[in-house]
């Protein structure tokens, strides 16, 4: 269940989580998102640092 959550996909084998449980997917949905973000940021940091030296 944590690896489907922080995949950001959230799917769940049982329907029956107290209050406690789907906040605590919730989060882990959440932080998976941030972690996609990142690394597309990291990405075109890295881009642009070699499209830049490559052109000075």
């Amino acid at each position: 269940m944590a690896t489907s959550a922080t995949c950001v996909i959230g799917l769940a084998v049982h329907d029956v989580y107290s209050f406690l449980g789907r906040l605590i997917i919730l989060v882990a949905i959440q932080a998976g998102g941030i972690g996609i973000l990142v690394l597309a940021m990291v990405v075109v940091q890295l881009m642009f640092i070699g499209v830049y030296r490559w052109w000075h």
